[in-house]
């Protein structure tokens, strides 16, 4: 019998592999280049880490590390890396990445007014890696919409855990939920948008990929 792996196993273990090594790089970058800027201005390498997490991006980014690391190892600890519904979970919460970064920060030219190679990578060349790795994946289970609604913790979390640090630091990592400048009546709404606006759409990429 023919062992060889078919021309679309090869592409999606290339696309695996420059994925999980184009990602990391651009984490291990942004992170020297924001931990470094916080230390220099004189906060400490805790606060430094702290605000570097804070960023959606990082996190999303290095969870699509992961899932692409683990594709390829086939390692059977932290299984919830290959679940199909967990996979399409990190797709919708990648182009919500990318989706509110080209609408609420790169009109202005981003955080620091300019768009650097990190920026369009992590925010617009990422997202559309993993979404070309996760169609063309195949899976012998589809993704569940069950799971889908205990995920949603996750970004819920996030978006609770940004508020309470901002309420005791004053710090926040987007000029957008800054509730010293907007008020709560001015974050709330928009962060409730984004929630749901993930919500719809992991569901629909749950359809699209259950469709016959």
């Amino acid at each position: 019998m023919d062992r060889t792996p078919r021309w679309p196993d090869r592409l999606v273990k290339a696309l695996a592999v420059m994925g999980a090594g184009f990602g990391t790089y651009l984490v291990v970058d942004q992170g020297f280049l924001t931990v470094g800027r916080r230390l220099a201005d004189g906060d400490s390498l805790l606060t430094a880490l702290l605000d570097f997490v804070s960023f959606l991006s990082i996190l999303t980014n290095t969870a699509l590390v992961a899932i692409y690391l683990w594709s390829l190892s086939g390692a059977r600890v932290l299984r919830w890396n290959n679940h199909p519904s967990y996979q399409a979970f990190m797709g919708s919460m990648i182009v919500m990445v990318g989706v509110s970064y080209h609408v609420l920060l790169a009109p202005s030219g981003g955080l620091d007014g300019t768009m650097s190679f990190a920026d369009i990578g992590l925010h617009y060349v990422t997202p559309v890696m993993y979404l070309v790795w996760w169609w063309l994946r195949s899976h012998e289970d589809q993704p569940r919409y069950g799971p889908i609604h205990r995920l949603m913790i996750l970004p819920l979390a996030y978006a609770i855990w940004l508020l309470a640090r901002g309420a005791l630091t004053g710090r926040y990592p987007y000029p957008f939920i800054d509730v010293g400048v907007l008020g709560y009546s001015g974050v709330l709404p928009l962060m409730i948008g984004l929630l749901l606006s993930q919500w719809a759409l992991t569901l629909l990429m749950v359809a699209i990929r259950r469709r016959p």
